[in-house]
């Protein structure tokens, strides 16, 4: 008797580790057999999902962007290769700027080309031009160019030091002197300039920068920031010396995407010079809640092959810090999903925002 109960437990055991290799190993769904299929009927995200006062907007199909908050003047801006884009509080487009050769200074709401400066604070987009540019020809010794950029700093509003390439590949500061711009171009080899961590800023040793700076917004479940670099909370811990305000602050994190089923379609990609899958192709939908409400969206996902693998839909939401929540109840989506194929026609930079 002990040995058939014995035998049986050891074929049931088989039986559930032959189900489970089928389900984590193979094109299968078996975990998610009985799953619904109803997520086949939700939108597209790029089809702009929605629920009654709510709704999911692309803003670009471009996924190396950057989006930052200014909680003094409550607006954000979203930088997209060529392109700025200023946004209200609620989400509201108040204008925006297309150039190709207008650089953004980080954290900043100033906007730089090779003639002059765009201020995104301002009611109005003008562009201000640069009144005087010294030390271009780097013809200035040591003690002139010191007696000018103490008199400009001490001077100066708002100082920036910028990290464009107007200037012959020098590096310029910027000084806004009584609504009128002032460029100084440092001195070649001034060991005071730091620009090695671009995350962070460039600092001028005993001189900090003088503005207001913007903040990042954040993905509080993955730790990952709306910049370019897409910067995170482990890369910080790992490169410790890079240091950004946003890191000290909290964010909220009960407004991601929630994952409601999915199934696999097939095979993502093949092991080299092999033909062993090594991840599957995922359709996954998912549920947001916004307030008492919730919107619905379905999106290609990976999977990769084994146990206990996750699945990766490459969803990012990014949000304000929460000191800032009453400010503004809008957040971002990124989907990037990391190929050119009919995957990616979710591609792109999303508002959540009220209708």
């Amino acid at each position: 008797m002990l040995n058939i109960k014995v035998f049986s437990i050891c074929i049931f055991c088989l039986f559930l580790f032959v189900l489970l290799f089928l389900d984590k190993c193979t094109s299968r769904n078996i975990s998610t057999m009985f799953n619904s299929t109803e997520f086949y009927k939700y939108p597209e995200l790029a089809e702009n999902p929605s629920s009654a006062n709510y709704e999911i907007r692309r803003i670009s199909q471009d996924i190396y962007t950057t989006v930052t908050y200014d909680s003094a003047h409550r607006f954000f801006i979203v930088s997209v290769r060529d392109s700025l884009l200023k946004l209200d509080a609620g989400g509201k487009e108040l204008y925006h700027l297309e150039l190709p050769d207008v650089k953004l200074e980080r954290y900043s709401y100033y906007a730089m080309d090779s003639s002059g400066v765009y201020d995104f604070s301002e009611t109005n987009l003008n562009h201000q031009p640069i009144k005087q540019v010294l030390n271009l020809d780097q013809k200035m010794n040591a003690q002139d160019w010191q007696h000018h950029f103490e008199d400009f700093y001490q001077r100066a509003e708002v100082v920036i030091y910028g990290t464009n390439n107007f200037y012959q590949d020098l590096e310029p500061i910027y000084f806004k002197i009584k609504n009128e711009w002032i460029v100084l171009i440092l001195q070649q080899y001034d060991e005071r300039w730091d620009d090695f961590d671009q995350i962070s800023g460039v600092k001028f040793k005993g001189y900090p920068a003088k503005f207001n700076a913007m903040y990042l917004l954040k993905d509080a479940e993955k730790g990952q920031y709306s910049d370019l670099e897409l910067t995170s909370d482990s890369y910080l811990k790992t490169y410790y010396t890079v240091k950004i305000k946003e890191s000290q602050m909290k964010y909220p994190a009960d407004r991601n995407p929630v994952l409601l089923s999915y199934k696999k379609e097939g095979v993502q990609s093949y092991a080299a010079y092999i033909s062993l899958p090594v991840s599957w192709s995922i359709k996954a939908g998912y549920e947001l809640h916004v307030g008492q409400e919730k919107i619905r969206f379905k999106v290609d996902a990976v999977q990769d092959v084994g146990f206990s693998k996750p699945i990766e839909s490459y969803l990012t939401q990014y949000q304000v810090p929460e000191v800032f929540a009453t400010q503004t109840d809008v957040s971002f989506l990124k989907y990037a999903f990391p190929s050119n194929g009919p995957e990616s026609v979710n591609n792109g930079l999303y508002i959540l925002l009220k209708k």
